[in-house]
């Protein structure tokens, strides 16, 4: 589940089996945003507003979809684990399964 879903995740944990968390870089995810440009009709001023939300993840506080909050879900949890820090650890563990 992808981590803007946050708020859902109390929703989910039931159903959890394990946690791979892909921790890329900032400036890769914002990268790939503009390279992938606006996607089901929306505007300049939203795609806008997603790159700004995307930018504050790791500055937002008290808020279930920021860095902040994942990392102590992800290492709050007795679950089998993984954080993938990179396009090339989340591409190898790809090429595992």
């Amino acid at each position: 589940m992808e981590g803007i879903y946050g708020s859902v995740l109390t929703q989910v944990l039931s159903l959890v089996t394990a946690l791979i968390w892909l921790d890329i870089p900032d400036s890769e995810c914002i990268s790939n945003l503009i390279q992938r440009g606006q996607t089901r009709g929306g505007t300049d001023e939203q795609f806008e507003e997603l790159l700004e939300y995307t930018r504050g993840y790791r500055l937002r506080k008290n808020h279930m979809n920021s860095f902040d909050a994942h990392e102590q879900f992800f290492e709050g949890h007795s679950l089998q684990k993984l954080k993938l820090g990179s396009r090339s650890d989340a591409t190898a563990f790809l090429a595992t399964v």
